[in-house]
């Protein structure tokens, strides 16, 4: 029986062993858990900021292309009525010319001529 002791306080001691073991890693696990929950917290934390950062400057580019884009529209705008009125008065001036009318000021002016002697007849 004296080997069956030793054999039994051998396994007694394996046991509490791999006790002591087991909740050393319990532990180790529960900690390393713990860090990467706060690491996951913090870097969903960063990329909020960074989301937000980036909405902010996005939205203020838009803006600010908008504006630019506006401005560049209107110019365009601007340029293409002076274009318009530039043909429109030459024009003017060639059928002047074809019609033998002579000069597109002298058109211009039979034709203001007209418009009065038709508000006066009314």
């Amino acid at each position: 029986m004296d080997r069956m002791t030793r054999e039994m306080a051998s396994l007694a001691r394996e046991i509490g062993t791999l006790r002591e073991a087991r909740a050393t890693f319990m532990g180790e696990l529960t900690n390393k858990v713990s860090e990467l929950r706060d690491g996951v917290q913090q870097m969903q934390k960063d990329f909020r900021k960074g989301r937000e950062h980036m909405a902010r400057t996005m939205k203020a580019e838009s803006r600010a292309f908008l504006t630019q884009l506006k401005d560049t529209v209107g110019e365009l705008e601007q340029r293409a009525l002076g274009v318009r009125r530039e043909f429109a008065a030459d024009l003017a001036g060639a059928r002047a010319a074809w019609a033998g009318n002579g000069s597109p000021a002298a058109a211009q002016a039979r034709k203001a001529e007209r418009s009065r002697k038709h508000r006066s007849k009314g």
